[in-house]
């Protein structure tokens, strides 16, 4: 499983959200981190905590390239089976990856009938600091899903020419 995170200023939130995924009960996994030209310590961060991680993979943009952007990057970076989409600065339930990845096989048994599966995040506010965030439980997502890599190869990749996501 490759998991993408597009990161543009997430200073506040990117430990948190990767920290999640590497507490996730699926452990077969890469994270590739895109860096939109960050003007914030985030990128400072990712490489304090994780440059030494094998499992994570950093790169920087040389301008600001928009959300959809990293997210293609992303993928073309990527060595995975399944792709799953995380935003910096969203969290993970620990058993996101393997329950999505178990039902997307479940439901694709007798042949391709769903491409992605996505179930719930927990999305992180903050109010000027890191000791106000405020937690809030999405119970359905239709952007942060995991699906296969071959579906990028057979319909292509997202649109760069958006710069917001949500």
């Amino acid at each position: 499983l490759s998991v993408i995170i597009p990161n543009y200023n997430n200073e506040l939130t990117i430990k948190n959200t990767i920290d999640s995924i590497l507490n996730s009960t699926y452990k077969d996994i890469e994270i590739i981190i895109v860096d939109d030209k960050s003007t914030d310590k985030s990128v400072e961060i990712i490489r304090n905590f994780y440059g030494n991680n094998p499992l994570i993979k950093l790169y920087v943009n040389n301008k600001n390239e928009g959300t959809f952007y990293g997210r293609n990057k992303g993928v073309l970076m990527s060595n995975g089976y399944y792709i799953a989409n995380v935003d910096g600065d969203d969290t993970i339930h620990p058993d996101k990856f393997t329950f999505e990845i178990t039902e997307l096989e479940k439901e694709n048994k007798n042949g391709f009938k769903y491409w992605g599966y996505g179930t719930n995040l927990t999305r992180l506010y903050y109010n000027e600091s890191p000791d106000n965030i405020i937690k809030r439980q999405e119970e359905y997502n239709d952007v942060l899903f995991t699906c296969y890599r071959r579906v990028f190869n057979y319909m292509g990749y997202y649109n760069n020419s958006r710069y917001g996501a949500d």
